[in-house]
């Protein structure tokens, strides 16, 4: 390494690499050119090529920008990685608030105070937790970045990720579950009077599987005389076009189901039977147990805004109820009635016991209490042991 001061009174760092060759096969010298504005500036800079030389983490400069690479991660990384609603919401964050904050910047110059100023100015303008979305967005992209050996460090671990409040979550009653169950009962679906939802919104209490988990449900994955469902796969987009994916992480589970589930699976398949033969040609047969009319998969999103909202507003339940609350009222209410954290845990599809803990941390804040007061009542009422004698 070399600094040699020019004759307009700024430095030159050099660093030499070794040779290589040129596309005409020539041998010449590999090396790092930097011009600095005065010696100080100068000296930290060769110290600190000096450190990532050392540690293997030198990167060549390029003129690729944030909003290039953003674009190529993706459709190299994130699209063949992620299942396709995470991606169409990843494209979202890159294309309506990376890209016009970040997008011009070349990618080795991105700085932490970048990203801030980009948070900052989002603040006030989208949810916080939208906010938090994009920040983690960003994080994945860079650590691809990274080990693509585009830049030498991932610059969102020096930026505080934004704070947001987790979703409210709405766990019901036993009370509010009986009139949750008896609207879907009551609920006509395109005038036709049937029991797919409430089928479905019982299925949904009684196992805690996921909206897409249930509509990519298939008769094929029931073992209805042992009482059990296999979760093999999912529904991420429904309608004409169906996209089907695995479960969240990948893993297949079996869920127990009760008598209250399975007896009501048994008369929806007769129900079915004869919704099919009405269709007969017309009849778009994935083999699924929760349909439209015609067999094709249920829309997450045509779903919420339509017969959710309706059996919600007709069972007269908070509007900010999600389908997804049913999974947090499963869980819930299993782990308040003394049900086995790894059990449910394993029955939810979560990675590990701990995650659930985390999660429903609440719900057993009454059972320590619970678990203490036990303690003290048996401690009082066992018999008082006498000290041996001295």
């Amino acid at each position: 390494m070399s600094i040699t001061r020019l004759s307009d009174g700024r430095f030159r760092v050099r660093v030499y690499l070794g040779y290589e060759k040129d596309a005409k096969g020539r041998e010449r010298r590999k090396l790092i050119d930097r011009i600095c504005a005065n010696e100080k500036e100068a000296k930290r800079l060769e110290a600190q090529l000096r450190e990532e030389l050392r540690r293997q983490e030198y990167v060549p400069p390029t003129r690729l920008t944030v909003a290039g690479f953003l674009d190529e991660w993706l459709e190299k990384s994130a699209k063949p990685s992620v299942k396709r609603r995470t991606y169409e919401r990843y494209k979202q964050l890159v294309e309506k608030h990376l890209k016009p904050h970040l997008g011009a910047l070349r990618l080795e110059k991105l700085e932490p105070r970048h990203v801030d100023g980009m948070l900052a100015d989002l603040s006030g303008k989208i949810a916080d937790r939208t906010r938090l979305h994009v920040y983690r967005c960003l994080h994945r992209a860079m650590e691809v970045a990274v080990r693509w050996r585009l830049v030498g460090r991932n610059v969102c671990d020096a930026v505080e990720p934004p704070k947001a409040d987790d979703p409210e979550m709405v766990v019901l009653s036993a009370e509010e579950i009986d009139r949750l169950l008896q609207a879907a009962k009551e609920h006509h679906y395109h005038g036709t009077a049937d029991s797919r939802f409430y089928c479905l919104y019982l299925a949904a209490v009684f196992t805690g599987m996921r909206e897409g988990e249930l509509f990519g449900l298939r008769w094929e994955d029931l073992d209805l005389e042992e009482g059990i469902a296999h979760v093999r796969q999912t529904v991420e987009q429904g309608g004409k076009h169906p996209v089907f994916g695995t479960p969240k992480n990948r893993k297949p589970r079996a869920v127990p189901l009760p008598p209250e589930v399975t007896d009501a699976l048994k008369a929806w398949k007769v129900e079915q039977e004869i919704e099919r033969a009405f269709y007969a040609q017309g009849y778009r047969d994935f083999g699924l147990v929760f349909t439209r009319p015609n067999g094709e998969p249920l829309s997450p999103s045509a779903f919420a805004h339509g017969p959710h909202q309706a059996i919600v507003e007709k069972a007269k339940l908070p509007k900010r109820l999600r389908f997804h609350d049913l999974r947090h009222t499963f869980a819930s209410r299993a782990l308040a009635a003394g049900a086995n954290v790894r059990a449910i845990s394993e029955i939810l599809g979560h990675h590990d016991p701990g995650f659930t803990l985390r999660v429903y941390s609440h719900v057993l804040a009454t059972d320590k209490a619970e678990a203490s007061e036990k303690l003290a009542n048996y401690l009082r009422s066992s018999p008082k042991k006498q000290e041996p004698g001295r």
